[in-house]
């Protein structure tokens, strides 16, 4: 039959299921990346014997598992790749902290799709725009840390907050990029951050309104912030905005944002006013962590007003504009 599957796109295994999973489990994941790279369907005793070996898959080295994960969420369909993961039984010992609380019911005024139904819209939403496997993973996992102690507040059984889940989805998708998938240190460093500042302007909003509210020193801070990840971070943060419940789906806020980039002035972040050492002289104290500080507070400055220059921050100085109690302790120390 093996012509006429390929005609009709159905994809078997040429012996029994069970017994060729049992040879080498990743033929499992193997399966569901053919179905969503090259189209294909699965025959029905491929879908039984897939369920039935699920658990021979803890057997194959986490660099084979990830290296088909990766396909599959690169393919067309990503979002429906991870779900034939999860029906197959595949899913729970590749992506435990996913798959555990698939249906869970997030109790929030702002969602109303489950935890996984969420994540999946936004994975479909994102790689409707990128194909960067770093991007379509932040996706995946930015809302991660949700279900977990961390990642929620129970004000009551029916109501949840979610203040600082994407702080700790971060922290949780770092681990999760190194030592489950065992991917590299670029590639995890690049998701924790898309995944930390997913809710980078999500406060900027007038929901009355429909507008951005965001001055422009907050829209340069944001910038130098994100760097070269700002678009990627902007796509991130649009797919999640509008996978919000109706009355909740801040649309247009990304794209309001964007068009502020294009009209303001910004500073070469880049190319600092001062160095290290002018910095010391300008103080009046020796090289030290302090510095650091007080060039970071340069920044913060900058992001007021972009066309400061090096007598705007001796004058600072002078009137210690923004110093705090903790710098100016520093400084003294």
């Amino acid at each position: 039959r093996g012509l006429d599957d390929l005609k009709n796109k159905i994809l078997r295994t040429p012996l029994d299921p069970a017994e060729t999973f049992e040879e080498d489990s990743l033929r499992m994941l193997r399966a569901v990346r053919f179905k969503h790279c090259k189209n294909f369907n699965l025959a029905d005793d491929v879908v039984s014997g897939i369920t039935t070996s699920a658990n021979s898959i803890r057997t194959t080295a986490r660099e084979r598992i990830t290296e088909e994960f990766l396909k599959i969420l690169g393919s067309s369909t990503p979002d429906s790749g991870i779900t034939d993961l999860h029906e197959l039984g595949l899913l729970g010992y590749i992506l435990p902290e996913l798959d555990n609380y698939w249906d869970m019911n997030q109790k929030s005024k702002y969602h109303h799709l489950s935890f996984s139904g969420h994540t999946l819209e936004v994975l479909k939403k994102t790689a409707e725009k990128s194909k960067r496997l770093e991007l379509r993973m932040a996706a995946l996992l930015h809302d991660i840390a949700k279900p977990t102690p961390s990642g929620h507040q129970e004000k009551s059984p029916e109501h949840w907050t979610y203040i600082g889940h994407d702080i700790e989805s971060a922290k949780l998708a770092s681990k999760i990029c190194s030592e489950n998938f065992k991917l590299s240190k670029k590639f995890t460093k690049e998701v924790v951050s898309l995944v930390s500042n997913h809710m980078i302007i999500k406060p900027f909003w007038n929901y009355e309104t429909k507008t951005f509210t965001g001055k422009d020193s907050l829209v340069r801070k944001v910038i130098r912030k994100l760097g070269d990840n700002l678009q990627d971070t902007m796509i991130l943060v649009d797919a999640d905005n509008s996978s919000h419940h109706p009355d909740f789906c801040m649309i247009g806020q990304v794209q309001q944002f964007l068009d502020k980039v294009k009209c303001i002035k910004v500073p070469d972040y880049s190319n600092p006013i001062i160095n290290g050492n002018e910095a010391a002289e300008i103080l009046g104290v020796k090289p030290g962590p302090a510095i650091n500080t007080f060039l970071e507070l340069i920044n913060h400055w900058r992001d007021e007003n972009p066309d400061l220059c090096k007598n705007d921050i001796i004058k600072n100085v002078k009137e210690k504009k923004g110093f705090n109690k903790k710098f100016l302790e520093e400084i003294e120390e």
